[in-house]
């Protein structure tokens, strides 16, 4: 019988074996050690950052909104110790309401994530906090969890409310400034059209060399006054952004030589030489607005003039050059005044500023001119500057591009501007609705000169029974008025009166200063707007133009 024996391991390789499975096992265990450690370093960094966060950190379930962890930034906010906070529902402890969390969850299920949420959460003691928050689904022990990031923005919000009033306030300001200035131009300008027309009226009179010049001074200390009233007005309406610049063919040297019959007036008075010079290159004809460019010129010349004791005043015009449809033309002011020292140059264009403390004294003026005068340049986006020495003189340079004219801007009012001479109402039966009687005068008196028929009505009221009783071809209607005012009454009569007399030519005449009035005479059926105190050449070709279009005046071709 043969018996086979099992060959046996040689010890070499059993203990070679035994070696390498302890190396292995030391280098699995040493692997996993590793892992751990770097496990519990990313853990312990976790935490750190979790509890030392600034962001309010919050870990809840997502059903159940029970509180799983919570840092300390979030604890020491709502006011609640970790203990009474984990385990606990959001809803619970009353810092998010049932209904607001639900929606939320809602919406975190569908999207997986919200991003800088605004919600009302609240305190242990109750008290309401604005949170802005982030929410995004996570896994943690196996359940499905909402890790929250939240950032307390009361302050934010308290600010944003302070900042909503203080603007609802300053505009109420502005707006109560703004009436004030209305009204206040209203009260003004109602007794001052009467003066600045009693002393028109008065001027076409027979009257004496020592009563010319009487009637003369009402009427140059009244156009003061309207000045400063005017200065005023317009820096509020330039402040309010509400300064509005029309585009009309006008003739520079019309302007320039109307100007200039007033400056050298002022000029003579002072033994002062005034002069002027448009160059001969420039258009006969421009496109912008001749009122404002009126106004700063006079404001710059009437300075120039005010401050200079010896020699002369020089205004000059030239072309400087022409692109496209624009055409740029330079107005030089050049003086042998006072002049202004140079720390004063920089804030001599800021409103109510002055060279001096005792210039308003000595010159007077309120300091607006020059501030008005570059506003209006630069919302025309042109420029001014000055240059000036104490004692030699000052240079007043203003740039503004103007459009060049062609026949398209060619207007009704051109048409007109040659009967202003003429002045030649006859016939024309023109109803004025004005209640004070000192303007009922002035405007019966300009109106009859020309020749028209004038009828008077006290308020809106009388003025619409009277239209509805007799023909008129023209009304004039002031604004304000009792009883009935004038929007009133020009509603009145567009909507419920018949033709004729829904038809009529309306020219509100008024002495209020808001643009508001202004859009809501057009808004109503005005035809045209007169400001008071009313210019007589401005009223007439105003009202020839509107009786040209209804033709109801016939001028024969000759008298044009």
């Amino acid at each position: 019988m043969v018996t086979h024996k099992t060959p046996s391991i040689p010890e070499y390789i059993l203990w070679a074996g035994i070696a390498l499975t302890l190396v292995i096992s030391t280098v699995i265990y040493n692997k996993m050690a590793n892992q751990s450690k770097v496990l519990i370093d990313n853990n312990k960094k976790f935490l750190t950052f979790f509890d030392f966060s600034p962001t309010c950190i919050c870990i809840a379930e997502l059903d159940s909104g029970i509180i799983l962890d919570a840092n300390q930034a979030f604890l020491d906010l709502f006011g609640y110790q970790r203990q009474e906070a984990v385990g606990r529902s959001l809803t619970s402890l009353g810092i998010v309401l049932s209904e607001s969390r639900a929606r939320i969850i809602n919406e975190l299920k569908k999207r997986g994530s919200l991003k800088n949420r605004e919600q009302i959460m609240f305190t242990k003691l109750g008290k309401p906090i604005n949170m802005l928050f982030s929410n995004i689904i996570i896994e943690l022990y196996g359940k499905k969890c909402s890790l929250s990031l939240l950032n307390d923005i009361s302050e934010k919000k308290e600010l944003e409310t302070q900042l909503i009033v203080a603007k609802e306030q300053a505009e109420k300001a502005a707006k109560i400034k703004e009436e004030f200035l209305a009204n206040m131009s209203h009260e003004i300008r109602t007794p001052m059209n009467g003066v600045i027309g009693m002393a028109y009226l008065l001027s076409q009179t027979r009257l004496s060399d020592e009563q010319k010049e009487y009637a003369r001074g009402i009427r140059d200390s009244a156009g003061m006054l309207l000045t400063i009233i005017n200065d005023i007005l317009d820096i509020s309406k330039i402040n309010a952004a509400k300064m509005v610049f029309e585009e009309t063919p006008f003739n520079v040297r019309d302007i320039i030589r109307n100007l200039s019959l007033a400056m050298d007036v002022k000029a003579r008075e002072k033994n002062i030489k005034y002069y002027s010079n448009v160059e001969k290159s420039i258009p006969q004809k421009i496109v912008g607005d001749p009122v404002r460019l009126s106004q700063i010129l006079w404001n710059l010349t009437g300075n120039a003039v005010k401050f200079t004791e010896h020699g002369e005043v020089n205004l000059t015009v030239y072309l400087r050059g022409e692109e496209g449809g624009n055409i740029t033309l330079e107005f030089v002011v050049k003086d042998t005044g006072i002049g202004i020292n140079s720390s004063k140059l920089i804030s001599i264009f800021e409103p109510f500023t002055q060279a001096s403390v005792d210039t308003s004294r000595k010159y007077g003026g309120t300091g607006l001119g020059l501030g008005i005068a570059k506003k209006l340049v630069e919302m025309q986006n042109g420029t001014i500057f000055a240059e000036s020495k104490p004692g030699i003189g000052s240079t007043f340079s203003v740039r503004i591009s103007f459009k060049k004219y062609d026949d398209s801007f060619a207007t009704d009012i051109e048409s007109v501007n040659g009967l202003s001479k003429l002045k030649n109402l006859n016939g024309v039966k023109i109803l004025v609705a004005e209640d004070n009687k000192i303007n009922q005068r002035v405007v019966t008196k300009t109106l009859e000169r020309w020749g028209a028929t004038v009828s008077l009505a006290e308020n809106g009221k009388i003025a619409v029974e009277m239209l509805s009783v007799k023909p008129y071809d023209l009304v004039l209607m002031d604004i304000q008025m009792p009883e009935m005012d004038g929007l009133e009454a020009t509603k009145y009569i567009r909507s419920s009166l018949l033709p004729p007399a829904s038809n009529l030519p309306i020219i509100a005449i008024t002495a209020s200063a808001l643009r508001l009035d202004y859009e809501k005479c057009v808004a109503l059926g005005m035809n045209e707007y007169v400001p008071k105190p009313f210019k007589p050449d401005e009223l007439y070709d105003k009202i020839v133009r509107l009786l040209n279009n209804n033709t109801v005046l016939e001028l024969k071709p000759e008298e044009v």
